[in-house]
């Protein structure tokens, strides 16, 4: 059972825990400023969503500092984290480590118990709580639990009163909603009409509306289910299964309220990321041309996202809701797209997402992803130097920034499943130039150590060699390294600076291994001979001899008089995509079109040819490309 989402876990920090200082005899003992920043960091991560990243964090804190004032902050923030994975054993054990108790604590043990199965124990320990010990969001999260672990028992009746409550203080988020539903479908139809009657007002209404509904269609009572969902649908309520409701509305009066021949995207088009989202919009729109000269009268609607959370799910309802499209596209950025995607899922609007986030397509079986992400790039890297080249030992250096982090650890994770290993990592400063102190550590020598010849080979001299070899230019020698490749998870700029001081201090001749934004003409322009043979991957190549590719790149180039890059391409995909498969008159409803989004195979693309795999993410062979002569090639 999954954990509550990012709205419900954003609980209030423990008012017992200090942060920063404590009262001792009458005074302060401020924090150790190392301590500090490092927590700091930490919780700015936790801040932002970046659960994985916090709690890398919060685990170094702990084994670093395990007096540390902050110690149990940090042990609070790991059962959070914890929670939010599906994994309460661990909260459960962090919580332990807690010598103080305290009503938040309670909260999250209970909350713990009730998702490993233990609701009784659960519920004692929750109803032991009184409400003016929780702040704020705990008082959500206690109602929400209540109504969980008794949905668990089956007393779903008591269930939706806790629901009921909860809703007087915070609107139902998915999960609530989610539970909400499961309570009321396994309710007799005596309880439901009773549960329906005393919570006739607000979502939770709604939804044992719903219900009921969908009993009395399934009864063939299609004019007592009409009329129920028709009043429904026509309430200006939110609720997580409107688009269910309107589905069957359409089911039931026989036609289809949707615009079959209209898609929608939501992009950032104002704000820092306007740029890519114009990107993105040229890239649909020279799709919607192609498709149009079938004689379609396909639609495209944009809306302004920006990059705020609120702003896009505005624009999403407007072209869900007030628009009717078929489908959705977008948006861009991480955050952003886990709050639309939620929403889509609820809703029941296909939603295909241009995010590299994580786990995104795992929202549901509406969210589906056709964009190039680090775990594909990470997969196809790993299976060429090890399948292939039959590479078995790699190193990694990477930058101290999300990307780099999430990079290493799905490299080695592939390459670990592989059979291989990753045996060395170093990381560097974001805006590092100088890189000497990281090489030597992946060569095995100390930090400080000066260049020098190696003075085995000159004891092993006749006094005659060393008279001449005073004569020949100094070369040092290097011991071989201990792995096979290197792998440098970071842009072509970065790269190309980094490769010739690799050879300067040692590490030549075994291939270097990058990502997607190497496909640059900075790589070779900075990297000069040094990235000679580089291997990296990119999900689209505009010098392809595909004849798809070079209709793409060509009408690209005729439109906007530059060249295309991977966003345009994959943005062209999508949107030709979806307005094909909205050419199949067989494809009325959005549930139609999720079906046969997923039943997709083998679709040919300008990145590629597509399917979608079982969790909505999109599955294709990469472009393998390298160095060849100062020039980016494709390998094979």
């Amino acid at each position: 059972m999954r954990s509550l989402g990012l709205a419900m876990m954003a609980v209030l920090v423990l008012l017992c825990i200090v942060t920063g200082a404590v009262a001792q005899d009458g005074g302060v003992t401020p924090v150790p400023v190392v301590e500090q920043q490092r927590f700091n960091d930490a919780l700015r991560l936790w801040d932002q969503s970046r659960f994985s990243e916090a709690r890398d964090l919060f685990m170094d804190f702990s084994e670093r500092y395990p007096a540390s004032q902050l110690s149990d902050q940090a042990l609070i923030y790991l059962s959070r984290i914890s929670l939010e994975d599906g994994d309460p054993q661990s909260a459960l054990d962090y919580l332990g480590l807690i010598a103080q108790g305290s009503a938040p604590l309670q909260l999250l043990r209970a909350a713990s118990l009730i998702e490993m199965g233990f609701a009784t124990e659960g519920v004692q320990l929750l109803l032991e709580l009184e409400d003016e010990a929780l702040e704020g969001d705990d008082r959500v999260l206690r109602l929400h639990w209540l109504a969980d672990a008794h949905s668990q028992l089956s007393e779903n009746l008591r269930a939706l009163t806790f629901l009921h409550a909860l809703e007087l203080i915070s609107p139902l988020g998915h999960r609530s909603a989610t539970l909400a539903r499961g309570s009321a479908s396994a309710m007799s139809n005596e309880e439901l009409s009773l549960a329906a009657y005393l919570y006739d007002k607000g979502a939770l209404g709604l939804q044992l509306q719903l219900e009921r509904a969908l009993r009395l269609s399934k009864q063939g009572r299609s004019i007592e289910a009409q009329r129920l969902v028709e009043t429904i649908v026509a309430s200006p309520l939110d609720f997580a299964f409107r688009g269910e409701a309107v589905a069957l509305l359409d089911e039931l009066v026989g036609v289809t309220w949707l615009r079959r021949d209209a898609i929608g995207a939501v992009l950032p088009l104002s704000g820092r990321y306007a740029p890519f989202g114009s990107l993105v919009r040229r890239g649909m729109e020279l799709a919607l041309e192609r498709h149009r000269l079938s004689g379609s009268n396909a639609e495209l609607l944009f809306r302004d996202g920006g990059a705020d959370a609120e702003k896009s799910i505005q624009a999403f309802q407007g072209l869900a809701q007030g628009d009717r499209v078929m489908a959705i596209a977008g948006p861009l950025t991480g955050a952003v797209s886990s709050a639309v995607a939620q929403l889509a899922q609820q809703q029941g609007v296909p939603l295909l997402s241009l995010s590299q986030k994580v786990g995104l397509p795992q929202t549901g079986d509406y969210v589906f992803r056709n964009f190039i992400t680090h775990r594909q790039q990470a997969r196809a890297l790993a299976r060429y130097a090890v399948v292939e080249r039959g590479l078995t030992s790699f190193a990694v250096l990477y930058p101290q920034n999300k990307l780099g982090r999430e990079l290493t650890s799905l490299f080695a994770q592939e390459v670990r499943r592989l059979g291989g290993l990753v045996i060395a990592r170093q990381s560097y400063a974001e805006d590092a130039t100088d890189f000497r102190r990281q090489i030597n550590l992946l060569r095995g020598r100390r930090v400080d150590a000066p260049l020098e010849m190696d003075s085995r080979r000159t004891q092993a001299m006749t006094e005659e060699e060393l008279i001449a070899d005073l004569f020949l230019p100094d070369e040092i020698e290097f011991p071989p390294t201990d792995f096979d490749a290197l792998f440098i998870p970071d842009y072509a700029e970065r790269a190309g600076v980094i490769a010739p001081q690799l050879a300067y201090y040692g590490i030549k001749g075994l291939p270097l291994l990058g990502i997607n934004v190497w496909n640059s003409p900075e790589l070779v322009r900075l990297g000069r001979q040094y990235v000679e043979g580089a291997i990296f991957v990119d999900g689209f190549f505009p010098q392809s001899r595909s004849e798809e590719v070079q209709s793409f790149v060509t009408a690209y180039r005729e439109a906007y008089a530059q060249e295309p890059t991977i966003l345009e391409a994959q943005a062209f995909d999508n949107a030709l995509m979806l307005l094909q498969l909205l050419e199949n008159p067989e494809i009325n409803t959005r549930s139609d079109l999720a079906q046969a989004m997923s039943a997709l195979h083998g679709w040919p693309g300008v990145t590629g040819l597509t399917s979608f795999g079982p969790f909505g993410d999109a599955e294709k062979d990469l472009f393998l490309l390298t160095v060849d002569k100062g020039e980016i090639v494709p390998l094979r």
